[in-house]
């Protein structure tokens, strides 16, 4: 009963019992481990086998308890490894996806590219041609040029969809006011 109160203690559960007894049944040592007793030692007891006990008792303790400890640091890293892991799957899901659309984009601007195209040879075909008078001239001029601004933007997704490093550029800023203007 003594031992079955101290194992049942949570700060005491840990403190190994050692029965010393006179009685040498079977079942006695028995119900002594079932009660969670730790060792067993019969009467008349010699000095060193009770020291022997008690150091083994002692090493058993710290044995568990550094295997606890690893225990408790293990699952720490599978936790932190977990969580690792997870977020690579994020990353690797984000990844996949940004490669399903830079497909899909680079699709869909050479599908772009070809009437776009179309559109600039029959503008330079007519101006080629000649016979326009200066309002067609000038409409045929700005559909030219609404084909080279969307074949550099067409241009410009698939370098996008490419993985290149953006280059610096330098650019006629009052060009592209202009442009911005007369496309309003």
């Amino acid at each position: 009963d003594a031992c079955r109160e101290i194992k049942s203690r949570i700060f005491d559960r840990h403190i190994p019992v050692i029965f010393v007894t006179s009685l040498q049944e079977p079942e006695e040592r028995l119900r002594a481990l079932q009660a969670d007793g730790d060792d067993f030692i019969i009467k008349p007891v010699q000095n060193e086998d009770l020291i022997f006990r008690i150091r083994t008792q002692l090493r058993i303790m710290e044995l568990t308890e550094n295997l606890n400890h690893l225990n408790e640091n293990l699952e720490k890293m599978v936790m932190e490894k977990t969580k690792a892991l997870k977020e690579n799957e994020r990353q690797l899901y984000q990844a996949e996806k940004m490669s399903v659309m830079c497909t899909m984009l680079s699709g869909i601007a050479h599908e772009l590219r070809n009437p776009i195209c179309a559109i600039a040879g029959y503008a330079q075909m007519l101006q080629m041609k000649g016979g326009l008078n200066e309002k067609q001239g000038k409409r045929v001029t700005h559909i030219e040029e609404q084909a080279g601004r969307t074949n550099t933007i067409i241009e410009n997704l698939l370098n996008l969809t490419r993985k290149k490093l953006a280059e610096s550029r330098h650019f006629n800023i009052n060009q592209l006011i202009r442009t911005t203007q007369e496309n309003l």
